[in-house]
């Protein structure tokens, strides 16, 4: 009898060994199938010292363009989109689930946030990280321990104006040649003196515009535009809205002889009308180079 139990256990290690290969061998086998399907998902049951640690990883699924995820209250997605193009569809997709915009900053050129509050009083921090020219990060936390269901609506709204965007780019080119035509406009205008077509690129809405018109022909009764160019810097074209940052090179002669070159550069807020796009609001960019005067 002895005999045979001793057989037994200098056995059980070399049988429990197989028995293990092959349980190996079939999960690793199920493993690898579901992988080539792409919807494979690990679950390791780890047990230590009466605690259960309960590992789980999703195979062929990532967080990538378009993806989002749920991170310590905020949740983060990755778009297809430049910063400016986002920052338009992140703003209109806070409108359109009910956030009043409060503040907007753009603290560095690769990291910009607005900020809402909800109907509750909730604060809601939307920030944009330039991943590289064309892909955008963006965290949406809701309040200081986050929702998840509001974050991941706000997430949808900005997916689909992306998407919309992603589908058609040459109605942003469109666009953009639109704006393009407007500053084309102004630069005619302001050569040839023609009032109606200068205040033809402006909206109604503008801010005191029969004073913008008396300040223009105030100039040029003062001087005659020579030569007129204009770059765009910076763009932000969304749906029916658009923020423009362009300089103007201007050269002048004064009705006395003087000759006057500058550079100035202006932010410029256009919306779309009828079709057509016209400035709404004009503000000068602070510390630009002085102007050469000469006689």
């Amino acid at each position: 009898m002895k005999y045979f139990m001793k057989r037994l256990l200098m056995k059980a290690p070399e049988e429990f060994r197989k028995g293990r290969a092959r349980i190996k061998m079939k999960t690793d086998s199920l493993f690898w199938a579901a992988v080539r399907n792409g919807t494979a998902l690990l679950s390791v049951m780890i047990m230590c010292s009466g605690c259960a640690l309960f590992i789980g990883a999703a195979v062929g699924a990532g967080v990538g363009v378009g993806a989002i995820k749920y991170v310590k209250g905020e949740v983060e997605g990755t778009y297809a989109a430049t910063m400016g193009t986002t920052w338009v569809a992140c703003q209109n997709a806070l409108k359109e689930v009910g956030i009043k915009i409060v503040g907007s900053m753009k603290e560095k050129p690769n990291h910009w946030m607005i900020k809402g509050r909800t109907e509750g009083g909730d604060e809601v921090k939307v920030s944009l990280d330039a991943l590289s020219d064309k892909v955008t990060k963006v965290s949406v936390r809701v309040g200081r321990l986050g929702d998840k269901n509001l974050s991941t609506r706000i997430h949808s709204a900005i997916s689909r104006r992306l998407g919309a965007l992603d589908t058609a780019p040459s109605e942003i080119a469109s666009d953009l040649e639109l704006i393009k035509n407007v500053f084309e406009q102004i630069k005619t205008a302001h050569l040839k003196e023609d009032i109606n077509l200068f205040l033809s690129c402006y909206s109604p809405i503008y801010p005191d515009l029969n004073s913008k018109k008396q300040a223009t022909l105030k100039n040029w009764k003062k001087f005659d535009f020579v030569n007129l160019t204009y770059n765009i810097l910076e763009k932000e074209i969304g749906a029916d809205k658009a923020n423009i940052t362009v300089q103007w090179n201007m050269h002048t002669v004064g009705k006395d002889g003087s000759i006057l070159k500058s550079k100035d550069t202006f932010n410029v807020v256009l919306r779309k009308e009828d079709g057509n796009w016209k400035i709404t609001r004009i503000a000068k960019v602070v510390n630009q180079s002085p102007a050469t005067q000469r006689k």
